[in-house]
């Protein structure tokens, strides 16, 4: 990890696993798109919620690099990533069961 990339781990907290045919699984923390209280953790989120599942996926799509979402789920951990203080540059998120393995996957 260079010196200019400084590690950002969240609490633990709800957030979304979202996996797409383009760039594989992506993680967004629900602290930067909150996950409605009807929701629970694992609990897929698809074409049965209407237009509700139709917001959530437009909404999250301005967070992802991927045209193609196979499928949204509800998650829980301790989301990790490097980010440049003062500028835009960052990794993309990951999210973790334990503090100790945001950290040691964020010192690889």
């Amino acid at each position: 990890m260079s010196k200019f990339m400084q590690p950002e781990i969240t609490r633990r907290m709800l957030g979304w696993q979202i996996e797409t045919h383009d760039a594989g699984t992506c993680y967004i923390p629900g602290s930067v798109f909150p996950v409605p209280d009807f929701l629970t953790v694992g609990q897929p989120v698809d074409s049965t919620y209407g237009l509700v599942f139709d917001a959530i996926l437009a909404d999250l799509r301005d967070y992802i690099p991927a045209l193609h979402v196979e499928s949204i789920e509800v998650c829980r951990g301790y989301f990790a990533r490097l980010s440049a203080p003062g500028y835009m540059d960052c990794t993309e998120w990951e999210c973790h069961s334990t503090i100790h393995g945001a950290r040691e996957s964020l010192r690889e």
